[in-house]
């Protein structure tokens, strides 16, 4: 109990730009809107979809959030 995903964020745009790397307890569903502070900035995102890839039997998960401005 209490585990949390470590997630990338992108942009969704063609070059998939690097927003950040959060730690989330619940995965948001494509549509909703969220927040990232970075710094002394709020930044508001849609998100537009959702990746999450298993690595094996070695590995972990990796969940990549793609997102447009809100």
């Amino acid at each position: 109990m209490g585990e949390y995903f470590e997630c990338e964020v992108k942009r969704n745009n063609e070059d998939e730009t690097f927003v950040a790397t959060v730690s989330l307890r619940l995965l948001p569903r494509i549509g909703e809107h969220i927040k990232i502070a970075t710094d002394q900035n709020v930044y508001s995102f849609k998100v537009t979809d959702i990746w999450h890839f298993v690595a094996g039997s070695q590995g972990g998960h990796i969940v990549q959030i793609y997102v447009d401005w809100a």
